[in-house]
């Protein structure tokens, strides 16, 4: 399909998957709403944990693009982490509405970086 859509003049844009979070959001609260499980750290993940989750598929994306140079790959992990940690949340707002999905805030957040993103790259491509 990204072959096809290249032969046609098409610029093609893959995105990679967010960060799941992996938790429970609710428990990203100092104070949980559960009485049988404990707050997490804020919602802080390692990223080396993310990395790990991810490593297939990100193996599997770049070689994709490696055999198709001209396909734009968008990823939104420095949106979420940082070189050390990724971010389920900050200054007391959630950005996921459970384990794996983001809410409205993270929504934001990620359409922000993706715009941010793409007038980089539009820039980048016109030149």
């Amino acid at each position: 399909m990204i072959e096809f859509l290249l032969l046609k003049g098409k610029k093609v844009i893959f995105a990679i998957d967010f960060p799941e979070l992996g938790e429970d959001p609710l428990l990203c609260f100092k104070r949980s709403f559960s009485l049988t499980t404990k707050p997490s750290k804020d919602c802080v993940l390692e990223r080396k944990i993310v990395a790990t989750r991810q490593e297939e598929y990100r193996t599997l994306i770049h070689k994709i693009q490696q055999r198709i140079p001209a396909l734009l790959v968008y990823d939104p992990i420095s949106a979420f982490c940082n070189q050390d940690k990724c971010y389920g949340k900050r200054n007391d707002i959630i950005y996921y509405g459970d384990d794996d999905h983001l809410n409205l805030e993270g929504s934001r957040l990620l359409a922000t970086h993706f715009k941010n993103w793409l007038l980089k790259e539009s820039n980048t491509i016109q030149q």
